[in-house]
């Protein structure tokens, strides 16, 4: 029962009062609210109108809402199991502090998003470690959910993977990669579905390089510290196989970003270099934990903010809201 309220309260700062958030602000502002609309542009049924027929709209966003807090719940229970698998013992604030970073609270801000599905894949890959079946399941699942997702599998396969596991991987890639094509005629109308405002993404980051840049800082936040003290580390060692697998997932984020404007978000993707830098920290012959700590505490210091290739960041709502608002008031 202690464990229950606990998860619980960890979505407590994060989480909107109102039910007309619970979807985003871009889909729910003083207009019907037409699902897609935020999404590609297009409307479609007005699904949650709450001008129209308000108690339909709230009764189905309390039920919707229900369904995304146990999928962020899940992603909780499920990386609570990576760090015991992998013989770290985390604290309550430690687990807050990590839910800071945007691929855990971005979704808890904006639900709805596949993004929480493919992180639970991905860490049930890594807790599987024997099993290459499952692995390859979970992997068609994040395919399932999001085709970008293939970007980030494709760091991480070589450390999932022995080499008849890397082949099938290999294989049901390139059969994705067909169907993708072959449905959305090719190329280049795989990548038009991605412009926004008649620019593509690569676009967007060549106009504003800096503001990219923010969002890659802000994804990781003061963790970035721990990455970089894991990558020396492995360096000083010579330990350089599994520096280069945290550095290759980094930059499978770099190409993330261009998937979309949502920097930030799409960054967060690489969160498995947090957790396997944590872990190898954890497990050194020097003692990290002191430096583990500070860099928490300096995580939770830093407001979590989603950057976008266009408009202005925006603070995560709750707790970091409330303070940056009540300093603004001076």
């Amino acid at each position: 029962m202690q464990h229950r309220r606990f998860y619980y309260y960890l979505f407590m700062p994060y989480f909107p009062a109102r039910p007309d958030q619970w979807f985003g602000g871009g889909i729910c502002k003083h207009k019907p609210y037409y699902v897609h609309e935020a999404v590609d542009g297009k409307l479609s049924p007005p699904l949650f109108n709450a001008r129209d027929r308000p108690y339909s709209f709230y009764a189905r966003a309390i039920v919707l809402s229900n369904v995304f807090v146990y999928l962020h719940l899940a992603l909780i229970f499920v990386l609570r199991l990576w760090f015991e698998s992998n013989q770290i013992r985390v604290s309550f604030w430690q687990l807050i502090s990590l839910g800071t970073t945007s691929f855990i609270y971005f979704q808890i801000r904006t639900p709805g998003y596949p993004d929480v599905l493919i992180s639970i894949f991905i860490l049930l890959s890594f807790i599987f470690v024997q099993d290459t079946r499952s692995k390859l399941s979970l992997f068609v699942l994040s395919l399932a959910s999001h085709e970008a997702s293939l970007i980030i599998w494709f760091s991480l396969a070589l450390t999932l993977f022995n080499a008849k596991g890397f082949i099938q991987f290999f294989v049901i890639s390139g059969i994705y990669i067909f169907m993708l094509f072959a449905l959305n005629d090719g190329i280049a109308g795989v990548l038009a579905t991605r412009n926004l405002g008649e620019k593509s993404n690569l676009m967007w980051i060549l106009d504003d390089p800096a503001r990219a840049l923010m969002g890659i800082v802000f994804s990781l936040k003061a963790l970035w510290i721990m990455v970089i003290g894991a990558i020396t580390y492995l360096l000083s060692k010579r330990r350089t196989k599994e520096a280069f697998q945290i550095i290759v997932i980094l930059l499978s984020g770099i190409l993330m970003i261009f998937m979309g404007v949502d920097t930030s978000r799409l960054f967060g993707w690489t969160f498995m270099a947090i957790l396997i830098s944590w872990k190898v920290l954890e497990h050194s012959e020097h003692n990290w934990k002191k430096i583990i700590n500070i860099t928490l505490i300096v995580n939770l210091l830093i407001p979590s903010v989603d950057v976008y290739m266009f408009g202005q960041p925006v603070i995560m709502s709750g707790f970091y809201q409330y303070i940056f608002s009540f300093f603004a008031n001076f």
